[in-house]
């Protein structure tokens, strides 16, 4: 009977189920799997899901179709008479800020080259009532599919939220105690720390909000499209976006205010992982000293790593009882030692549940710190670039975690690191207690994430749920307009007393004068 009712149910669930369109066309793979297990859960829920993406399902999933993107990465990150593209090149000061921005243009050309992309743009007959897209990662462009359908939108976010995207939210970003992405400080800033936090946040809303209005070049290119005339400004869009679904935790980052249309859901990939392959197992299970996992993640080559930095983990790892695996592209690594096992793929999420896992050594990418959080190992943190030194920093203060620079650490510091980690039980202690907190919630993080894009869905965009502080100009929402009436109040009330003081001593002088002649003249009578 149980077994009757619950097919019923479902059968009323995708009689109703809404259509929904997920455009995630970058070659991301760690973003689009981190959001996968959404649109699996829509689509089991009885909504017809339909994902435009580079990675299609290996198996069919009943209500989940696929239109396939051809894979751009090549292409992106090995232009036409370019050695490639090394994501190390985008720190510095001015990086910083452009960095980000400079990779835009070639994700977005090379997916609007795409002839099945340009099939997709002429489709008139599709009709959805949910548009989901990342728009923040260089994809501001497509909330233009919202216009098409005349569908709500659902934004992705994989980060942190920034002072950009906080605005776009009408959220608050008070730069007082929530650090910048691109700094290393914590929420307990010093003076100093809160002068060069505030001035990084400002230039980075200044130049987020110029290279943002230089999307709109795309946006017009999506206008000679059916569906797509009369597309409203990138930024009216953006203001009017439903829902931001945050990749992020506040178990493994620092509190801050959240306006209702803002909704966490970190770790929505996290799971203990499945059954090892036997080789792998059998290497896990035999290593009694324990493992060290060393990977910098899917979209960094570490066949790219400075040599002066390989030999130094070469010889630190040469001189442990532990076995290593280490992610590495190549069939021969220079130097490895014995207890060094590579291979150019590892199932992360199984090797860091297993009981004989003792340290990740990682970039930093947030997925995996949030997989090492949920598995209790700690952390040697490398970080690249982006929000990985944000995040590592963050590990740090937790006390589960050690960063190193990798432009500068030597071989020392290394093994100093490396054996701090292993032997001093108060890194593994910080991590079960940053599990124990991470895994303490009510409901599941898909639960969580899935009721609220049903949400907006039973009420029509849920819009609601947005500020109007969307509809104010930025020096009403600082209120500098306000600050500035009553300055000019001030100003004139001050103006006003001191003009009557001077009357005031004005017409004092002016009696004590009449007083004199009087005086004058009674004494010559």
């Amino acid at each position: 009977m149980k077994s009757v009712m619950i097919a019923l149910l479902c059968t009323i669930a995708a009689a109703y189920g809404s259509n929904i369109l997920a455009v995630m066309p970058f070659p991301t793979f760690s973003h689009l799997n981190a959001f996968l297990p959404i649109m699996k859960e829509l689509a089991n829920r009885g909504h017809n899901v339909t994902m435009v993406s580079p990675y299609p399902q290996k198996k069919p999933i009943p209500n989940f179709r696929d239109i396939v993107m051809t894979d751009t990465k090549d292409k992106i990150m090995h232009p036409p008479g370019n050695g490639g593209t090394d994501l190390r090149a985008l720190t510095g000061f001015l990086k910083m800020f452009t960095g980000f921005w400079s990779l835009c243009p070639g994700f977005l050309d090379a997916i609007f080259e795409l002839p099945e992309f340009r099939e997709f743009l002429n489709d008139r007959d599709s009709k959805f009532d949910l548009v989901i897209v990342e728009p923040f990662f260089c994809q501001l462009p497509f909330l233009a599919f919202g216009h098409k359908y005349g569908a709500p939108i659902v934004s992705l976010v994989s980060t942190s939220m920034s002072p950009r995207l906080s605005a776009a939210a009408g959220n608050s970003h008070p730069f007082s105690y929530i650090p910048n992405l691109k700094l290393k400080f914590t929420d307990h800033m010093t003076f100093w720390e809160r002068f060069q936090n505030t001035v990084v946040g400002t230039v980075e809303l200044i130049v987020d909000y110029y290279y943002s209005s230089k999307m709109e070049k795309y946006a017009r290119e999506l206008s000679k499209h059916p569906g797509f005339e009369n597309l409203p400004s990138l930024s009216k869009m953006q203001n009017n976006i439903s829902l931001f679904l945050i990749d992020n935790d506040f178990s493994f980052n620092h509190p801050r205010p959240y306006l209702p249309n803002m909704i966490e859901f970190g770790g929505l990939s996290v799971k203990s992982g499945g059954q090892l392959p036997v080789d792998l197992q059998k290497f896990m299970n035999e290593s009694k000293e324990g493992v060290i996992f060393f990977t910098w993640g899917s979209h960094y080559n570490m066949t790219n790593m400075p040599p002066k930095l390989l030999s130094s983990f070469m010889s630190v790892f040469g001189k442990l009882k532990q076995k290593v695996l280490m992610k590495w592209e190549t069939d021969t690594l220079p130097g490895k030692p014995d207890n060094v096992k590579i291979d150019k793929w590892f199932p992360q999420a199984s090797l860091l549940s297993h009981p004989n896992m003792r340290l990740f050594i990682t970039h930093g990418g947030i997925h995996g710190l949030t997989e090492a959080i949920f598995n209790a190992v700690p952390i040697l943190g490398t970080a690249i670039f982006g929000d990985q030194h944000f995040n590592l920093k963050i590990a740090e203060q937790s006390g589960f975690a050690i960063s190193i620079d990798i432009d500068t650490v030597t071989e020392e510091q290394l093994d100093t690191a490396i054996n701090k980690l292993l032997h001093d039980p108060k890194y593994k202690e910080n991590a079960q207690k940053k599990s124990k907190i991470f895994k303490d919630k009510p409901m599941s993080q898909l639960d969580k994430a899935v009721y609220w894009v049903e949400y907006v869905l039973r009420h029509n965009g849920a819009y609601h749920l947005r500020p109007g502080s969307l509809d104010l100009a930025w020096y009403q929402n600082c209120l500098l307009d306000v600050i500035a009436l009553l300055i000019a109040i001030i100003i004139g009330f001050v103006a006003f007393f001191i003009y009557s003081l001077k009357l005031i001593c004005k017409l004092f002088k002016k009696g004590k004068k009449s007083n004199e002649k009087r005086d004058k003249k009674n004494k010559k009578d």
